[in-house]
């Protein structure tokens, strides 16, 4: 066997192993911080990734990483932006204790009158079926879970595709804790008094919706990036823009937007772009 080509089953080995993914998205849930940002397109066979994260001022970026898969650049993306991670907070001391902390402010308990009436209302089942009504179908929330003292497990539920998040609660059970934090993110949803003419396309996440067109829809490549910035230090102004690429060649290019950071940038740009790969 070549030596490049054992190199590369080793990382991906490596990869699998040690899971770089799922440990930024751990993280990010402990500091109570958003999902972190995913720019994916291809070039015949490779792939590229590059993942920002937003961390209070600071815009953590891990860089371009190429693989023959997407799923071993987002891997790759994922570990470069752990060491950013690391390194900030190696940097500014102050946020090991605040991002340990963060996330546990608010922790409600489900008492047992709460239990009763969340098996009979099920609205774990009542999101299930929002995300099934729209158009498209939004992906299901997650639900993460933590066991602390005495036997108590915290939950909480995290609807990625809009970027909702409910508080935690902890109870006794692991499916009280779901049906809890599910009935927070019904009082969160858009139009959650059960209408079905949700415009999907001003609540889905357009950055999430992109990478989805590419790995199952019919657009072949894409990206969005900041491509200005103007303004002082305190009042900064970035200008993003993007394009995209149909399988059958057909390219198409967004308008510029704004917004007063990357983040806002980019998604303001990705709803532009979405928008005119829906017309197309």
């Amino acid at each position: 066997m070549p030596d490049d080509t054992r190199a590369h089953e080793d990382l991906v080995d490596e990869l699998k192993r040690t899971n770089p993914k799922g440990r930024l998205w751990e993280a990010c849930a402990a500091r109570a911080l958003p999902a972190p940002t995913i720019q994916h397109g291809w070039s015949a066979d490779r792939h590229r990734v590059q993942m920002e994260l937003a961390y209070g001022p600071w815009e953590l970026r891990s860089g371009q990483h190429w693989g023959d898969s997407r799923k071993v650049a987002e891997q790759l993306a994922a570990q470069a932006l752990l060491d950013e991670l690391d390194a900030l907070e190696r940097d500014e001391p102050s946020l090991r204790t605040a991002g340990a902390t963060a996330a546990d402010d608010d922790v409600f308990e489900v008492a047992e009158d709460d239990v009763a009436r969340l098996r009979q209302s099920n609205p774990k089942g009542q999101v299930y079926e929002w995300c099934q009504r729209q158009r498209p179908p939004v992906r299901r929330p997650k639900f993460e879970m933590r066991k602390v003292a005495g036997g108590v497990q915290w939950v909480r539920g995290r609807l990625d595709t809009l970027e909702l998040a409910s508080p935690w609660f902890a109870g006794g059970r692991r499916k009280d804790g779901e049906q809890a934090a599910a009935e927070a993110l019904l009082q969160l949803l858009p139009a959650s008094d059960g209408a079905t003419d949700v415009d999907a396309i001003a609540t889905v996440n357009p950055r999430t919706r992109l990478n989805d067109l590419v790995l199952h829809g019919p657009l072949s490549e894409c990206e969005v990036e900041v491509i200005n910035q103007r303004g002082p230090a305190h009042a900064r102004v970035f200008t993003a823009r993007g394009w995209a690429q149909f399988a059958d060649g057909r390219r198409v290019q967004g308008g510029a937007a704004e917004g007063s950071s990357k983040r806002a940038a980019i998604t303001a740009a990705s709803r532009a772009l979405l928008e005119l790969v829906d017309e197309s």
